[in-house]
């Protein structure tokens, strides 16, 4: 693998991003139910940044023992979705500007590694999938951003995953996907503050256009552009994701 992609073992373990998934997945069906509920509040930033998440409170609103909140903070810890510090607990990670950015530069590298390693056979993304997600109501750009499984949101993280695939290497898909998932609420925030939902839903569906035809190249390009953008506009969008995440 190319110098440039070692970057992200530098910044984030994956080996342990990697596994710490699969230990999710092998849990049992009420372990998992409370990973992906307490993931689910973190994406969506439903506490303050820093704060700190209270295990006994967790397990009562969950209505489970507090053992399997326990595994999960873990787990999620383990996913650099929250901080964990010896003796004190689990906390809500703060708003850091330099680590999104640093998120958004490894991504972009890593995308593109993707684009150029991947043999140019069908890259197996159902438009019809692309085509149902794009035809979903879009919640009103007024009040708080939109959930992640409305569009244009879930569009585009569905073909940033897919193009993360591309070079058939997990440990690197893994990666990419937790940074499309820990810097989401930006995404979101960033769709609610302007009105570039239709322009993510065309480059995103330009990016698959460009795959279809084996134009690796345009791909790459409309791919920049689309994690460019949110760079440009990151200093903005974590002021205002502070801001609403204190206010609530």
């Amino acid at each position: 693998m190319p110098e440039i992609v070692q970057l992200y073992a530098a910044t984030f373990d994956r080996q342990e991003v990697a596994q710490g998934g699969a230990r999710a997945g092998k849990t049992g069906r009420s372990d998992q139910r409370v990973y992906t509920n307490i993931k689910a509040m973190l994406l969506d930033n439903l506490h303050a940044p820093s704060q700190q998440i209270n295990v006994a409170s967790m397990a009562d609103r969950l209505c489970v023992s507090p053992t399997p909140v326990r595994e999960a903070l873990s787990l999620l810890a383990a996913e650099s979705l929250l901080v964990r510090i010896p003796s004190r607990g689990f906390f809500t990670k703060p708003f850091d500007l330099e680590e999104l950015r640093g998120m958004l530069v490894v991504m972009k590298l890593l995308l593109r590694h993707s684009i150029e390693s991947w043999s140019g056979r069908d890259h197996r993304l159902s438009h019809a999938l692309l085509r149902e997600v794009r035809s979903r109501p879009t919640a009103p750009q007024a009040g708080p951003p939109p959930k992640a499984t409305e569009p244009p949101i879930a569009l585009v993280e569905e073909v940033l995953r897919h193009v993360g695939s591309l070079a058939r290497n997990e440990p690197l898909a893994a990666v990419v996907c937790n940074y499309i998932e820990r810097s989401r609420y930006i995404r979101l925030i960033e769709l609610g503050l302007s009105d570039r939902g239709p322009e993510l839903v065309e480059n995103a569906m330009l990016i698959m256009k460009y795959l279809d035809s084996n134009d690796k190249a345009g791909a790459a390009d409309v791919l920049d552009r689309l994690i460019t953008d949110t760079q440009r506009n990151l200093p903005a969008l974590v002021k205002e994701a502070i801001c609403r995440t204190y206010v609530a």
